[in-house]
């Protein structure tokens, strides 16, 4: 039986989507959180397979308990507005539904959700990344997507293949998330994905530089530590000059 967080902080919404859910039989509304602060306790517990998330709550939005979290089970967006609703790739575990709920756009929701569910043997490996802004809304940008990261101020801006984005946390705050997903640090203002690393500019020159694998072939500053750190001898196939 599928375990389910309801978050959602108006009584009348919480009663009615608690009602649909234990109507059925295949799933158990284990667990429910009427602020963001509860949802993430709830969250990091990891006790459920599938969350009701609405994305304006009390504490901390549906967006930051997702930021904070860092990884999460299945999630079914609830909003009145489909405005900052977070967009990602199709199959990506995470779904929406529009308040009111209607009972039909529920069950196709969570029938959906059930059948991922069922198809996925570790749920929380597909979905895991970094959230992000762009000028339409929140998007979700897979790990394996993210280029490089630096610091601006108090935010930090996130470069994917062939897009920039930004995130409202200062980049101390995310340092712990960004080493867990193998996203290495060059120096104290700026984090590289090691997938993208083409080659190093430079070898034999005080000004060494790392060539990525991206839309634009950035160049970024390559300190010694970080290339003893990671071992020169690796980049002897590439471009000395």
């Amino acid at each position: 039986m599928i375990s389910i967080l309801l978050v959602e902080d108006e009584c009348m919404a919480r009663e009615h989507l608690a009602g649909y859910i234990q109507e059925r039989e295949d799933v158990q509304l284990r667990d429910i959180a009427v602020n963001g602060q509860e949802a993430l306790d709830m969250l990091r517990e990891k006790r459920h397979q599938l969350v009701f998330l609405d994305l304006n709550l009390p504490l901390l939005t549906g967006i930051q308990v997702l930021d904070e979290a860092g990884s999460f089970p299945f999630i079914i967006f609830t909003s009145v507005s489909r405005n900052g609703i977070l967009r990602t790739k199709d199959g990506d575990g995470l779904e929406y539904l529009a308040k009111p709920i209607e009972k039909k756009a529920f069950e196709r929701t969570l029938l959906r959700a059930i059948d991922d569910i069922r198809d996925c043997r570790n749920p929380e490996s597909r979905n895991n990344g970094i959230i992000t802004l762009d000028t339409i809304g929140p998007l979700l940008l897979p790990w394996n997507e993210v280029v490089y990261l630096h610091s601006q101020g108090s935010k930090v801006i996130v470069h994917g293949r062939e897009k920039s984005f930004e995130v409202p946390r200062p980049l101390g705050k995310l340092k712990s998330t960004l080493e867990k997903n193998n996203i290495i640090q060059l120096n104290e203002n700026l984090f590289v994905n090691p997938d993208f690393i083409g080659r190093v500019k430079g070898m034999l020159s005080s000004n060494k530089k790392i060539v990525l694998k991206d839309a634009f072939q950035t160049e970024l500053p390559a300190s010694a530590s970080f290339l003893k750190a990671r071992g020169a001898g690796q980049y002897s196939q590439y471009n000395k000059s």
